[in-house]
């Protein structure tokens, strides 16, 4: 039926109850096609405290709706009463607003927020998933919401609702099967697409039991699509997963986080820092840091004369450089978060069981549950396998600064080192273990995750030739240099001046800042610190030649000089 044909005559030959096609409805009065016979109500995810519903229609779809079909915000809050379940914050994963207006939701108390996924026939991506998960969590954690639920639509309250909330209830310490069958038995029939369970199995790193069958399309649903609304096609066709072409160390990894999750991850890692320094502070045992927010990382100092006698006033360590990139690694029981140096967060789909006592002794340790806002400090390599002609994303974990909400920072490294196998690298690879015996509950691809996991090797200072030139020489990833960790020392927050490095002479530099006096020279500034002050000091005799480059663009920025050896081309 073309559109402009009068929705009265169509009425008028179909019936006032009949399903319409699109084109029969008033301009903007559109109802999504199998609305009308799809049920409004899902039953309570007690588990969770979510109810899925599909999208209510304000009144202003009344004159094209039967009374007995009509299901509006109003009668969302009303028909949950009758269950004694009070409504406090409305999830929409629509990409409209025609549907109703959300100030119809604020007028009866309820929060509304909408959450923008992927267009029709696509799951939504990470970055969505985050935010729908923290908002839920958000919400029930604050105690004035403890006997309130979630409502949760899309369209029709099926595939991405289910999507959702099968993520959400994995973060919580569901098995992901377990979730899929209870959305259903509370959704029934659950999810109907096949290509949405795939993808939770896929985006979570679970192997899908065979006996996880993807239910008959309703019969309601006569259409093909997912949703039939034209702004239901927001965004781009993103795959799931696929090859990467090339493999770098300072790759962007991980998935985009919401700006209040991102300050609830930095405030959480200051706070279990910034106690040594700061006593007193509250800031301790997984609570946050109300101070000013900055990476709280240990920094090295240049290996100098200067120095030189703290290698024999105290026990060092020593190991390899490694040329990748610095990052933090915050673990919580439904996520990972990687924090680098400009403390930037973003999460990880990655798994820390801890370890448990063993059943009886002489036993072996077993994989426990999940880590729980754990620290770890490492770095980011990507190691080459010529002769397979292969690469490997790695994280280096070289120091352990909270343990399960209990702040390391004063314990000796020795001890903290010695955790990092213990508590965490070793429970993975018992799990692993585990999961390939037939008798695994689940099976968890550990090699689905975006990088693998290992200790930094560590050894006495008087190894530290051998180091050199036997083992870096070896390394299938990038090497600048040595660092000389203090056995027996706390972790210090920023600059240390026990930490040391010690970089090749032809890979060591030097930063400057360009600028120019009023005369228009050009000169170099360098950053003094000695006697605890910091202060700019211009390079006296320092020649400059910038070629053909604009020093107008460069003033005021920092400028790399590298050493060149006598007889090398000038950089």
């Amino acid at each position: 039926m073309k559109r402009g044909r009068s929705p009265e005559l169509w009425r008028e030959a179909n019936g006032e109850e009949a399903e319409r096609p699109r084109e029969a409805y008033p301009r903007g009065l559109e109802v999504p096609d199998g609305w009308m016979d799809c049920p409004p109500l899902g039953t309570e995810i007690r588990e969770v405290r979510i109810v899925p519903v599909k999208a209510p229609l304000s009144t202003k779809f009344n004159s094209v709706i039967p009374p007995s079909k009509r299901f509006t915000p109003a009668d969302v809050v009303s028909e949950l009463q009758t269950f004694n379940l009070r409504v406090g914050l409305v999830l929409d994963l629509t990409n409209t607003y025609r549907y109703y207006d959300s100030e119809e939701w604020e007028q009866m108390g309820v929060q509304y927020l909408k959450i923008h996924c992927r267009g029709r026939g696509e799951v939504p991506e990470p970055e969505a998933v985050n935010r729908f998960c923290w908002e839920v969590a958000s919400f029930h954690s604050h105690e004035e919401n403890q006997g309130s639920h979630v409502v949760v639509h899309c369209t029709h309250g099926f595939n991405r609702t289910g999507y959702m909330i099968s993520n959400y209830m994995v973060r919580m310490g569901y098995p992901l099967a377990n979730a899929v069958r209870t959305f259903a038995t509370h959704r029934s029939p659950g999810i109907y697409k096949d290509d949405y369970i795939q993808a939770l199995f896929k985006y979570n790193h679970f192997r899908r039991p065979k006996n996880l069958h993807t239910p008959a399309r309703p019969a309601w649903k006569e259409q093909e699509e997912d949703s039939p609304e034209p702004e239901d096609q927001n965004g781009s066709n993103l795959e799931t997963g696929g090859p990467q072409e090339a493999m770098a160390h300072d790759d962007l990894l991980g998935e985009a986080v919401s700006p209040e999750e991102a300050d609830t991850v930095q405030r959480t890692v200051m706070g279990a820092m910034m106690e040594q320094q700061h006593p007193g502070s509250g800031a301790r045992d997984g609570q946050q840091w109300e101070g000013r927010l900055y990476f709280p990382g240990s920094q090295p100092v240049s290996l100098a004369r200067s120095n030189l006698e703290l290698l024999k006033q105290r026990r060092y360590y020593v190991t390899w450089k490694a040329d990748g990139t610095r990052y933090m690694l915050l673990i919580c029981k439904w996520g990972a978060y990687l924090i680098d140096r400009s403390f930037t967060v973003r999460r990880v789909q990655m798994r820390f069981p801890k370890s448990t006592e063993p059943a009886a002794p002489g036993q072996p340790r077993r994989a426990g549950g999940p880590h729980h806002f754990t620290l770890l400090d490492g770095e980011m390599v990507v190691d080459e396998d010529i002769v397979n002609d292969s690469v490997q994303r790695r994280y280096l974990a070289y120091d352990l600064m909270m343990l399960e909400g209990k702040s390391l920072m004063r314990q000796p490294f020795k001890v903290r080192f010695s955790l990092i196998k213990k508590e965490i690298t070793q429970p993975r690879s018992t799990e692993k273990q585990i999961m390939g015996s037939p008798a695994a509950k689940f099976l968890y691809l550990y090699d689905e995750e975006p990088f693998h996991v290992r200790v930094k090797e560590f050894w006495p200072m008087t190894a530290a030739d051998k180091v050199l030139n036997n083992f870096i020489p070896k390394l299938s990833h990038e090497s600048d240099g040595l660092i000389l960790q203090g056995w027996d020392d706390p972790y210090i927050t920023g600059t240390c001046k026990e930490l040391l490095k010690w970089k090749f002479a032809h890979l060591n530099s030097v930063d400057f800042q360009l600028d120019a006096t009023p005369e228009g020279k050009l000169v170099l500034l360098l950053l003094e610190t000695r006697g605890g002050q910091r202060y700019l000091k211009p390079l006296d005799g320092a020649k400059i030649d910038l070629g053909e480059l604009d020093s107008e663009e460069l003033i005021g920025k920092a400028i790399e000089h590298e050493i060149v050896l006598e007889g090398q081309l000038n950089k």
